[in-house]
């Protein structure tokens, strides 16, 4: 499930993709591009900053300074909303609406009007259940978020010296990063990020994410294994409380996946298969990229990744 393009309004395409993740202290840049079947790694490169970025012109400066060491071969660039600040629904429709019909069905229900919805909002969907008859309803999936934030992002971008292309949700560029990763999901699938005291749980299925859980965590609370197995103990407890079946897999993403005996612990205690994230398996790497550096980050790179394996949208052979 994505935001397209369309919501910045732009046809052109690029042979490479940025995926540029920002979070409260650092950015995340991964260049991709694509030939026939294969990715290649063009750049990939992750700052941490001494103070957070509270403003637009920190963004805006510690976006350049990754440009100027990641030489990147594009200025088209992906970037993703928090998954909070988005309108998430499920809504039931007629199975045989046409897009057009589903378009002007969503842009008035979405805000009461039609003519508020479609100047304030920007909005995708996807189709995830059709029945086999006609007559009978279909269930799409609908993403909408404010095209002032759309706006916002789309000039800071342009700022930094960026082309803007792909404004997508974080929970979808981490799904699409894990997805390429395990290639097929069986049963259910928790992806655990955490970064500098945020804890993002992702429980995946078969075709789609069944469950979404974020916290901010004391720091205190992560400086050893047993403390971490502890919060991640007492997630776990809630989120098997609101879903059906039991975790299958586990994929460790974020700063605290390189914390020594912690996806071992995680294995043993929970009895199931853990890994630490790495979307780069399979690809190719320019000869600007090591495969040593890429092993030391991979782990922190799931939304950057995600956001530029969008690239099969924008050229390639």
């Amino acid at each position: 499930m994505e935001i397209k393009n369309i919501l910045l309004g732009r046809e052109d395409k690029a042979a490479n993709l940025l995926g540029i993740d920002i979070g409260r202290n650092f950015i995340r840049l991964v260049e991709l591009s694509r030939q026939k079947d294969r990715y290649r790694v063009e750049s990939c490169v992750s700052k941490v900053f001494d103070k957070p970025l509270v403003s637009d012109e920190m963004i805006i400066a510690g976006i350049q300074r990754l440009l100027k060491h990641a030489l990147p071969k594009t200025k088209a660039a992906a970037i993703a909303f928090p998954h909070d600040r988005v309108i998430f629904k499920e809504i039931d429709i007629a199975a045989d609406l046409s897009s057009d019909k589903i378009n002007d069905f969503l842009r008035f229900n979405l805000g009461g009007d039609k003519g508020e919805a479609q100047d304030d909002l920007g909005f995708d969907y996807q189709i995830i259940d059709r029945g086999d008859d006609p007559d009978i309803s279909a269930k799409l999936q609908l993403v909408a978020v404010q095209k002032e934030q759309i706006k916002k992002w789309d000039e800071l971008l342009k700022v930094a010296g960026l082309v803007p292309e792909i404004i997508d949700v974080d929970v979808y560029a981490l799904e699409r990063a894990v997805r390429y990763q395990i290639k097929q999901v069986q049963g259910l699938v928790a992806v655990i990020n955490i970064d500098y005291g945020r804890m993002l749980i992702v429980v995946l299925s078969k075709d789609k994410i069944v469950y979404v859980y974020e916290d901010f965590i004391d720091e205190i609370d992560l400086n050893s294994v047993a403390r971490i197995m502890d919060q991640i103990n007492s997630k776990l407890q809630l989120i098997y409380s609101s879903i059906l079946g039991s975790l299958e897999r586990l994929i460790l993403g974020g700063e605290l996946a390189f914390l020594p005996g912690l996806i071992d612990e995680l294995g043993a205690k929970l009895n199931i298969q853990a890994e630490a994230a790495n979307p780069f398996l399979g690809m190719d790497l320019s000869s600007c990229v090591s495969f040593e550096s890429l092993c030391q980050i991979s782990p922190l790179m799931l939304v950057s990744c995600g956001l530029a394996l969008r690239v099969d949208g924008y050229g390639g052979d």
